[in-house]
């Protein structure tokens, strides 16, 4: 369940991310495009004032939401930690944001519809073992490649290492429930 949790969680605050700077991206390309065509500032130079104005209310809602996941759920994973991981995560759904914002055409509807696809599989080769795939079968090369692009891949690692330190799982080789579940479809 905790897994679940924090995958859940994890999902969550980087599509609120994504979701925030593709509509401010949106909003703010006319604008943009008018003063980048007078030359009062480079690309790299818009892009780093911006991320650096937007770090500070992105950690302070990273913030809030862990503080009040931390509190309502019981977690083992240090505040810290979890802070600092869902704050990279926010940073990087904003990152993914500006960039499909900034490929696709000057409207809002479009950057949206076209993010919505990427965010989605990266969620699903980012999660633990998504389909539940034997693992003495080799993967496919094309998961492989996705799931390193994958930033909630990193996340769901981070916060499952910092949720279960030196935890040693049961492999389900005893009888009862588990002997009867182990053909059952997989999840994760």
């Amino acid at each position: 369940d905790r897994v679940a949790l924090l995958s859940f969680a994890a999902i969550n605050l980087c599509m609120l991310a994504y979701m925030k700077s593709v509509t401010l991206f949106a909003q703010e390309r006319p604008v943009i495009q008018r003063e980048r065509t007078r030359e009062q500032y480079s690309v790299a130079e818009y892009i780093v004032a911006k991320v650096l104005a937007e770090i500070p209310l992105d950690a302070a809602f990273a913030v809030a939401f862990t503080t009040t996941l931390k509190l309502c759920t019981g977690l083992q994973i240090t505040w810290s930690r979890l802070t600092s991981v869902f704050s990279l995560l926010t940073m990087a759904g904003a990152s993914m944001g500006y960039s499909i914002g900034g490929l696709v055409p000057a409207d809002q509807n479009y950057a949206t519809t076209a993010g919505i696809p990427v965010l989605v599989i990266f969620m699903v080769v980012g999660v633990i073992n998504p389909s539940g795939v034997d693992p003495s079968h080799p993967k496919p090369k094309l998961l492989e490649y996705l799931k390193v692009l994958s930033p909630f891949a990193y996340a769901i690692e981070a916060l499952c290492l910092g949720e279960y330190p030196g935890v040693q799982f049961a492999t389900g080789a005893g009888g009862g429930v588990w002997s009867r579940l182990r053909n059952a479809p997989r999840m994760g």
